[in-house]
């Protein structure tokens, strides 16, 4: 049976979180979910098939970690690079792929 990982990332808040993976890395957003006006957002995003969801929930994904590889890793990466969207770190592995964390 094929199985289907989603990486669930941390926000600390939305408002500037968003506007990074839509328009510096070309995310779109599939849905959006509050259990209130002003209560913690948790969004579905998606790109070229990739799936992530990224959370305001105080004590979801404290720390986290996301390598990922597929063939428009290294486009995506100069890409963002070219924008003026603040990046936590991004470090050069081997491979010469970029990796964020």
């Amino acid at each position: 049976m094929p199985q289907t990982v989603i990486p669930q990332l941390r926000m600390r808040h939305a408002d500037t979180s968003l506007p990074f993976y839509v328009q510096g890395l070309g995310f779109i957003v599939d849905w959006e979910h509050r259990f209130e006006p002003g209560f913690p957002l948790f969004a579905q995003l998606t790109r070229e098939g990739q799936t992530i969801f990224l959370t305001e929930h105080s004590g979801d994904c404290e720390v986290a970690c996301v390598y990922s590889s597929s063939p428009t890793s290294m486009a995506c990466t100069a890409r963002s690079a070219l924008r003026e969207y603040p990046s936590s770190s991004r470090h050069t592995i081997p491979t010469g792929e970029a990796a964020r964390c």
